[in-house]
């Protein structure tokens, strides 16, 4: 019994480490590109080309400070960072982004959060696309759960 729960240790290690190795070369050799410009919207064209970013409330405990993306040969990820405003420490908040392609068909869906963000803390977050970047058009952004 015991050794199966080493090889399953084993077996998570490896995945993890692939995965890193993986990250790693896409920062090493990716062709990395960062856009940036400005507007008010978390729902307009937010393209690789024409990204949206600015200081947005989107909710009354999360202010969304600013948000740009960032795409290489390997990923497309939106960058940004935002701000408790609730008065007090909130114990969990996400931001949620839904990505879509040309047509204006969803094509996929992602988020970051964080847990036991104080008072008037600023959160740096970082929400990536799971498939091909290219595929990506635009995006919209928004406050998901918090509490």
């Amino acid at each position: 019994m015991e050794e199966k729960k080493k090889k399953k240790l084993k077996t998570w290690q490896i995945v993890l480490i692939v995965f890193g190795g993986l990250i790693l070369l896409g920062i090493i050799f990716g062709n990395s590109s960062s856009n940036n410009n400005s507007s008010n919207s978390l729902t307009g064209n937010n393209s690789p080309q024409n990204p949206s970013s600015g200081s947005v409330s989107t909710n009354e405990k999360i202010k969304i400070l600013n948000y740009n993306s960032e795409i290489d040969s390997f990923s497309f990820k939106i960058i940004g960072s935002a701000e408790n405003v609730a008065g007090k420490e909130l114990n969990y908040c996400e931001i949620d982004a839904k990505f879509y392609d040309k047509d204006g068909a969803v094509i996929g869906n992602s988020l970051d959060n964080i847990n036991n963000l104080g008072k008037d803390e600023t959160w740096k977050f970082s929400i990536y696309y799971l498939g091909t970047a290219s595929d990506v058009d635009h995006y919209k952004i928004e406050v998901g759960s918090c509490w």
